[in-house]
């Protein structure tokens, strides 16, 4: 997914779906669920989640399978994608 796409499914999460009762847990889980990986400037854009490797790391606690890859481009930054159930995960 580019980055254009990834902006435009964060604002589309943010303007529709977002709601300000959600936890960031909650909001990041459905966000993964939905579109199957995240950023942290998604997260920012999406629900206001300045810490998505805190959010994501009590994702982990709970028990879901969340991979962490590292994106060498120009500009580095965590790529997090929610395994489906039977796939191999890096945690």
């Amino acid at each position: 997914m580019n980055i254009m796409d990834r902006f435009a499914n964060a604002d589309e999460y943010e303007k529709t779906i977002y709601k300000k009762t959600m936890t960031h847990k909650e909001a990041c889980l459905d966000y993964l669920e939905r579109f199957g990986s995240i950023t942290p400037l998604e997260a920012l854009s999406a629900f206001h989640c300045f810490r998505l490797a805190a959010v994501i790391f009590k994702l982990r606690e709970d028990g879901h399978v969340i991979t962490t890859k590292i994106n060498e481009g120009r500009d580095k930054y965590a790529v997090y994608t929610l395994m489906k159930e039977g796939k191999e995960h890096d945690g």
